[in-house]
């Protein structure tokens, strides 16, 4: 509790305050007395909020559906007054800490205390859900530890905050960390979403981390949406039930009661049920019996009894304090000395996945929440009228944006403290040195500067009627360019070049006088054949010209046209929501920010390792590969395709070309994790910085596998992940003589005639592999197009190599994935002068045949048939 100042209210309607337990983005919470005596949790709506009309209508609405709710793990509302100057409610008040206190200050709780916390959370759940609620930031700061159970707070308001016109500079629509997946898109959310959140509270409960990792906000968002949950850390009796609450789609997660029927089977028998021994830790214990001691109507240094949080930290929603980051403070013992209760397992088979409630629900278990009955407009005090599209579309602003590869919260506070969404600072991350970060969103008050494709504008700016934005973006071929463009919109923010760059598109950057342009290294013809080459297929393509590392062509379909939401008007709103929630996921690029198993194309990896470290001194050399090859340690055989015999202890250049499995998984293993790790880091794997100046996914080369799984990567399986545009590097290494030459998106900035400001980038070159060992590498790609699995890629009168790869579907969190269809290329004109180019091309699910009607080399072949037309279209 802080020390009492002057200023602060001593007595609000009624109730004697003695002390301020926190301040939120809502308002501040105290701790205060009714007349008998009676201590509560009194939150005081700050004044911004008290003078939107619109606002106190559904804080008011709300407050009384969550006077409804009522259950043993709830702290109720007891009393409120919406009307008053500065609206308020009193809620019970609990003496204990918050979860994420006890975490940050004790560790992680035991697994019989982590059950018989969800179980409770998920009790409290079904009651908020009863009275037609959903509570929308579950979250540590929300769940209090008191002796008798956890008790879960600030239930029923976040659906006011919601309908808020969400322009202060702190406001948040839920914790970033704790959002759903849906919830982060903008889709329509369910009481589904709060289980999600249980499933990263109980995580963070017994581990004390985030599955998703720590880091920006921003990254933190695209993980939960984009990426699988890490449990390895989870204990393994919890695994199970995490990982569901956790499910990507909110039908495939397990209702509250299903969540209490798995911890009752997987605590045993009586073990939920509380008793004298009580449910928390020695030192979380103490902790709740030193505060139920204290009298919390003292006014001096208590120790905090939480109530609703200030903003939180990830990943456990921690408050800033004065301590050590990364040090503890010493106190009573933690959890991690408490004897585990023998009455709970701490490994089970069971937890894998465990069965739901014997009795399904006879109704959909997630239906929408009923809607609020509607009350009449009240008219507004001082505050200028804002119409429901104005206020929807603020709400959407404050969504989490997934578009093309920038992914941001709107108008929440940044990872820096700064205001991304009120041009209070930030600006043009690749405006370089000198920019004035003036402006954190286009300014739409004049024409912005222009994205340059081959010497022609591919954006525009279009007046509008509007006063409040007399101009809006527009794009030429905007499906065509949006991996190239990204997106600028009214209502949305900004990503890809048109954020990097805004402030030399909207003209605000350091010495501009008016909006400046940016012009790219993109071949408009390579990317039309390449866009027109992808067609219907789900997948993307780059290229790049290994001289000079300049990106001639980067593709992702299905695409978009970012014209359709660039406004801000109701259709714009619609275009935003249907691309968030298609399946397909238009929004992702593919090319920069989606990373797949690699498949055989990652053996050009392996070959060059193997040469480089001398393992064989030419790659016609025959090798020491018996067929089928058994893993290290194992009894597992890796066998060829096509039957047996014809890959045994065959060179490197006929491994290649027949896509040999037991030859590479050999060589692998031969070579080691960590040479192969090396090599694949020259070749820009594990590189968690690479800018073009768009930020790409990281490309990965496990570390600290054992020889069987280094083994299966080599065959470019187990946990090896590329992007598209990473094996495009890998092509454009060998072509280039072994020198990779680092890709880049941006040729110049020019000012509004036209007059270079600066280059783009001054591109770093790093010799990855020798010239012999690119030579010998190129010889081989070029036989596999000649002789092999590459010949829908032939190109006539060109040098060129390519290799093709396939990564056979597996499962991932229950479901299955997909086969995926590689194809990485180099090519240059006839004569071995002229134009140049490498290419990487990956089909998600590729189809049988080469895509062009016959050549029976099988799916691999659809993806050499594009990188065909790409070659073409980029050495003419």
């Amino acid at each position: 509790m802080d020390a009492w100042g002057g200023g602060e209210p001593t007595e609000i309607a009624g109730y004697r305050v003695r002390g301020r337990l926190g301040v939120g983005g809502m308002g501040a919470v105290y701790l205060a007395y009714s007349r008998g005596g009676q201590p509560v949790a009194l939150k005081v709506i700050r004044d911004e909020y008290a003078q939107d009309q619109e606002f106190r209508r559904r804080f008011a609405r709300e407050v009384d559906v969550a006077r409804r709710v009522q259950g043993p793990y709830t702290a109720p509302v007891l009393d409120s007054d919406t009307d008053s100057a500065r609206p308020w409610l009193a809620s019970a008040y609990v003496a204990g800490p918050a979860l994420s206190t006890a975490v940050n200050e004790y560790g992680a709780l035991p697994p019989t205390t982590v059950l018989q916390l969800v179980a409770g959370v998920a009790e409290a759940l079904q009651s908020i859900h009863r009275a037609g609620l959903i509570h929308r930031d579950l979250k540590p700061s929300n769940v209090l530890l008191a002796s008798d159970g956890p008790r879960v707070i600030d239930f029923g308001i976040a659906r006011a905050m919601d309908a808020t016109a969400l322009t202060g500079p702190d406001v948040r629509l839920g914790t970033p960390g704790y959002m759903a997946p849906e919830q982060i898109a903008g889709r329509d959310v369910t009481p589904a979403l709060d289980v999600f959140a249980l499933g990263l509270l109980a995580h963070f409960a017994a581990t004390a981390a985030h599955p998703f990792g720590e880091g920006p906000s921003h990254a933190l968002l695209y993980r939960i949406v984009a990426e699988e949950p890490d449990l390895t850390a989870c204990p393994d009796v919890l695994r199970g039930l995490v990982d569901r609450c956790l499910a990507k789609d909110p039908g495939d997660r397990p209702t509250p009661a299903e969540v209490i029927e798995i911890c009752r089977e997987l605590a045993g028998e009586g073990l939920l049920e509380r008793d004298s021994r009580g449910w928390l830790p020695e030192a979380v214990a103490g902790h709740v019996a030193q505060q139920e001691r204290r009298r919390p109507d003292a006014p001096g240094p208590a120790s905090p009894a939480p109530a609703p949080a200030p903003e939180s930290h990830l990943p456990g929603d921690r408050t800033p304090d004065s301590r050590t980051p990364g040090v503890r403070p010493p106190g009573p013992r933690g959890a991690e000395d408490r004897s585990p209760d023998p009455r709970v397992p701490h490994s089970s088979p069971a937890v894998a996945r465990p069965s739901a409630s014997p009795a399904p629900p006879s109704h959909a278990p997630y239906a929408p929440v009923p809607p609020v009955p509607p009350v009449p407009p009240v008219p507004p005090a001082r505050t200028p009228q804002r119409s429901r599209a104005r206020v929807t579309l603020a709400v959407l602003a404050a969504l989490a944006v997934i578009g093309g590869t920038v992914f941001t919260v709107a108008k929440l506070t940044g990872d820096d403290g700064t205001d991304k969404g009120t041009g209070a600072k930030g600006g043009s991350t690749g405006s370089g040195k000198g920019s004035a970060k003036k402006s954190a969103t286009p300014r739409y008050d004049r024409p912005l500067g222009n994205i340059i494709v081959g010497g022609k504008p591919v954006t525009g700016s279009q007046h509008t009627d509007s006063d409040r934005f007399p101009y809006k973006r527009t794009y030429t071929d905007g499906a065509l360019y949006y991996p190239v463009t990204g997106y600028a919109s009214q209502s949305f923010d900004a990503a890809g070049i048109e954020k990097l760059y805004q402030g030399v598109l909207n003209g605000t950057e350091d010495g501009l006088k008016a909006p400046g342009n940016v012009v790219t290294t993109v071949d408009p013809a390579v990317q039309k054949a390449a866009y027109e080459a992808l067609g219907d297929a789900k997948g993307a393509a780059v290229a790049i010209d290994p001289s000079n590392g300049e990106v001639l062509g980067m593709v992702s379909t299905p695409s978009y046209d970012p014209s359709t939401f660039s406004g801000s008007t109701g259709d714009d709103l619609r275009a935003w929501k249907k691309a968030n929630s298609d399946k397909n996921t238009p929004l992702l690029n593919r090319a920069l920010r989606n990373t797949y198993s690699p498949g055989a194309t990652f053996e050009l990896v392996v070959t060059a390792a193997a040469l480089e470290n001398g393992l064989y001194d030419s790659i016609d050399e025959a090798t020491e590969s018996p067929e089928p090859y058994t893993l290290p340690s194992t009894a597992t055989a890796v066998r060829n395709e096509g039957g047996t015999g014809h890959c045994k202890n065959v060179s490197l250049r006929v491994a290649l070309r027949e896509s040999c499995n037991t030859v590479f998984a050999k060589l692998a293993s031969d070579l080691g994790e960590k040479k192969l790790r090396r090599m694949a880091e020259k070749f820009g794997f594990n590189d968690e910085e690479l800018l073009v100046p768009v930020k790409a996914a990281e490309s990965a080369y496990p570390s600290g596998a054992d020889r069987a799984h280094t083994a299966l990567s080599g065959l470019g399986q187990a946990d090896v992940k590329a992007t598209p545009l990473q094996l495009a590097m890998v092509s454009a290494a060998l072509e280039n003589d072994g020198k990779l030459v680092a890709p880049h998106l941006v040729s110049r900035v020019t000012d509004a005639e036209g007059k270079t400001l600066r280059k783009g980038s001054d591109p770093a070159t790093t010799q990855v592999v020798s010239a012999k060992t690119a030579g010998a590498l190129r010889s081989a790609m070029a036989d596999v197009i000649a002789r092999g699995a590459g010949r829908a890629a032939r190109v006539s009168g060109a040098d060129l190599g390519g290799q093709p790869g396939t990564a056979h579907g597996g499962t991932a969190g229950g479901t299955t994935e997909a086969q995926t269809r590689w194809f990485t290329s180099y090519a240059r004109s006839g004569g071995g002068g002229g134009k140049r180019v490498a290419v990487a091309v990956v089909v998600e699910d590729g189809q049988s045949g080469d895509g062009q009607g016959g050549d029976g080399q099988g799916g691999d072949g659809q993806a050499a048939g594009i990188a065909k037309r790409i070659m073409q279209a980029a050495i003419g």
